[in-house]
């Protein structure tokens, strides 16, 4: 985790003025992302410049990565300090908890996603979005991981090694969709499929 917070230090700018850039996916990411949000109380883990944060209202967000704190700060989003895999709140105390493409990202994705199920409440819901390594823009970002810049220490996901950590964790999914492009146009499509950007929905599996 040490290198990506320091990655995202370096990188904190140009990660923030990505969204700028491309404002048409980014808008279909969030479309994603309403989908499957339920009301309450959220957190978002690795919450980067706090730009779905912001976007999204989710009360609470955590980024471990000092630079990027202050990229979220300057358009008004306070991010607490500290790291997936001890997170400093109580236990049942979310609505839902969210990755939204940092659980990539984390040293320990099983103690992260532990960590996760501690602070949701019983009947919380865990969304997790990730850069699907089957599709084929993931399979090109893993062929060249290491030689970028972002990614270089991400360990990708796919629809199935998803699943398995959730139910390791004691989740099970109960929906998912991704982001397409079609002609210059994003749309958002139920299930997981050869796009890159995918939400995942998962609930306790004692829940269900």
């Amino acid at each position: 985790m040490m290198k990506n917070v320091e990655r995202y230090n370096e990188r904190a700018a140009a990660y923030d003025r990505w969204y700028d850039e491309n404002p048409a996916y980014f808008a279909a990411e969030l479309q994603a992302l309403r989908a499957v949000l339920p009301a309450g109380r959220g957190l978002e883990i690795g919450a980067g410049s706090g730009r779905f944060t912001d976007a999204l209202d989710i009360a609470v967000g955590l980024e471990p990565a000092a630079r990027m704190r202050a990229l979220a700060k300057a358009r008004g989003v306070t991010l607490d300090a500290g790291f997936a895999e001890a997170l400093p709140y109580g236990g049942r105390t979310f609505d839902y908890v969210c990755f939204l493409t940092s659980l990539e990202f984390v040293d320990d994705q099983k103690t992260a996603l532990s960590e996760a199920a501690r602070v949701l409440k019983s009947e919380g819901r865990l969304i997790v979005a990730y850069l699907n390594a089957e599709s084929t823009e993931g399979q090109a970002l893993v062929r060249t991981r290491h030689e970028s810049p972002d990614f270089a220490g991400a360990s990708f996901l796919t629809p199935d090694s998803l699943r398995i950590l959730l139910s390791a964790a004691g989740f099970k999914m109960i929906s998912s969709a991704h982001v397409v492009a079609r002609h210059g146009q994003y749309s958002v499509v139920s299930g997981s499929g050869d796009g890159l950007y995918t939400v995942a929905a998962a609930i306790r599996s004692e829940a269900s």
